[in-house]
């Protein structure tokens, strides 16, 4: 069916011949594709329409709502289209900015997350704006607007309210899939300070995971992405060499027959970051060795290594937010933060952390990753008995 094409291709890459593939084969509305003529007025029940629509998408298998498509009416109740209108006097970035703020308020949790595509359709009097709503793995949403109490989702052609049953099922998959992030990383963890690994350095260890939620228990063919999972460098490193493994792909630093810091891509797609580099050893002039924790470099590399890693998840391997960004801590107890050239003004770290919550990235842009990574560490800092990692002042206004 065309409709299958238009999915399984990228959406950015959908053409105006998608489109119109769409009419001349005569493709009905399905549980992941709806025809819009127009876009939704600013009328509180249109706007209240707009976001039953994509909540059901959302709390369903998620699907493509198309503006701009007049439709006949076929099998139970199916739109089919008819004509390819496009929307005239259209403001793209007008409309996006309207429709996304809504997704954002006028739902609980809000939809944060969407795709949108403009295509000029040749014989239509304006645009087709095409809208992708990811499923969703942290609703299901419930449409609040105008202190509305509703919940939809997609069926075979329409949406819906679902019984008392469905609703207990849809609540407690949100909860099972942030609980299989839990136990992924705790059983990654334990396997791999009881020696997974041969040869791997434990003394102290950092791991870093970035996961997509609710797609733990799905299986990639990592072999047509190994150039850039061979490009992914480890969370610390003077060099690396890659190989596939057990568990999917590796890029790896070893020194002296130790590795000390790796990369280990999974084959559903999460990877995990690993070092033993953080804390170090520093001769004193007089007295015994100082054990230092270089926290300020593990604030410098965690973006640097969560960032890329939530690219090459969304454009590489094609997968939505929401993402599980996690950070446990190890064998860190008794050294010291580290501050500048010396260590002796430090204090020292009183109790390990061990594995802090996940935060979850909900937006492709992950605008506010830095901060959030920010307040993992605070955490590692406060252990030490500091407030919090040292922020940047912003310089007051004059």
């Amino acid at each position: 069916m065309l409709v299958t094409m238009l999915f399984e291709k990228p959406f950015n890459q959908t053409t105006a011949n998608d489109v119109l593939q769409l009419k001349e084969n005569a493709v009905p509305e399905s549980r992941t594709l709806e025809y819009k003529r127009e876009l939704p007025p600013v009328e509180k029940e249109a706007k209240k329409e707009f976001l039953r629509d994509v909540s059901a998408f959302a709390n369903a298998a998620g699907g493509i709502l198309v503006f701009g498509v007049a439709t006949r009416q076929g099998a139970a109740g199916a739109g089919i289209p008819e004509r390819i209108d496009g929307l005239s006097n259209f403001d793209y970035d007008k409309a996006v900015r309207r429709l996304g703020d809504s997704m954002r308020t006028g739902l609980r949790p809000g939809l944060s997350w969407a795709e949108w595509r403009q295509l000029e359709v040749p014989g239509a009097a304006g645009p087709v704006l095409l809208l992708r709503v990811p499923q969703s793995v942290v609703g299901p949403h419930m449409v609040t607007f105008e202190n509305a109490h509703e919940l939809w989702r997609r069926g075979p052609a329409n949406k819906y309210e679902p019984d008392v049953q469905e609703l207990r099922q849809m609540f407690l998959a949100g909860a099972t899939w942030l609980d299989q992030v839990q136990h992924f990383r705790q059983d990654r963890i334990e396997s791999v300070r009881a020696g997974l690994y041969r040869n791997l350095n434990t003394k102290s260890s950092i791991f870093v995971h970035v996961l997509p939620v609710g797609r733990l228990d799905g299986l990639i063919d990592l072999r047509p992405h190994e150039t850039k999972f061979r490009e992914f460098a480890p969370l610390t490193h003077d060099g690396w060499s890659h190989k596939f493994n057990a568990f999917g792909h590796m890029t790896h630093d070893t020194r002296s027959d130790s590795v000390v810091s790796y990369s280990q891509w999974f084959r559903n797609g999460g990877v995990e970051g690993y070092s033993a580099q953080y804390r170090y050893q520093s001769p004193a002039a007089f007295g015994p060795v100082l054990e230092g924790f270089r926290a300020p470099l593990l604030s410098k590399d965690l973006p640097s290594f969560v960032r890329p890693a939530l690219r090459l998840m969304q454009e590489t391997l094609g997968f939505d937010p929401p993402f599980a960004v996690g950070l446990a801590t190890y064998g860190l107890a008794g050294s010291s933060i580290y501050l500048g050239p010396e260590i002796y003004g430090g204090k020292q770290i009183e109790n390990d952390v061990g594995m802090l919550p996940p935060i979850i990235v909900n937006e492709a842009a992950a605008p506010e990753l830095e901060e959030d990574l920010l307040s993992l560490l605070d955490v590692v800092w406060q252990s030490a008995g500091y407030s919090g990692v040292p922020r940047k002042k912003t310089p007051a206004a004059s």
